[in-house]
């Protein structure tokens, strides 16, 4: 990501993944443009049971960090596990849907160059799901 996101600063390495493809569905449509949805990909990965996955529940987060928009609260939370660098991958809560988990990649970790992308390719939306756009 170029920008900030709701997880890090602007300028932090990262990348964002969902428990499902699903999920990684709807987590991108919350923020597309109902001018035009980009050409995207629906990439699987693979991460090794023995990684290191930090797991964050709802309790365990600051007030604030669901915050639409996103706000400082998470930005800074997410930016302090960057650099601390203790594990390649964190498991955070999704904002849009309870129970459901976002895993976050830290691509400077140097164990993090064990996820693997095992399988990709193009992803369109439901043309019905274009009509709910704003």
């Amino acid at each position: 990501m170029f920008g900030s996101g709701r997880w890090h600063q602007k300028g932090q390495p990262i990348l964002y993944t969902a428990g499902s493809r699903s999920l990684a569905a709807l987590e991108r449509f919350v923020h597309e443009s109902p001018v035009q949805m980009p050409p995207l990909v629906m990439m699987t990965i693979y991460i090794p049971d023995d990684l290191p996955i930090k797991r964050v529940s709802e309790q365990e987060l600051p007030n604030g960090w669901d915050a639409v928009p996103d706000a400082d609260t998470s930005r800074n939370y997410g930016t302090a596990w960057l650099r601390e660098m203790t594990t390649p991958i964190i498991q955070l809560p999704s904002a849009i849907i309870a129970s459901e988990y976002n895993f976050l990649i830290n691509p400077a970790h140097p164990a993090s160059h064990k996820v693997k992308i095992i399988d990709q390719r193009d992803f369109y939306y439901d043309s019905r799901l274009k009509r709910m756009m704003r």
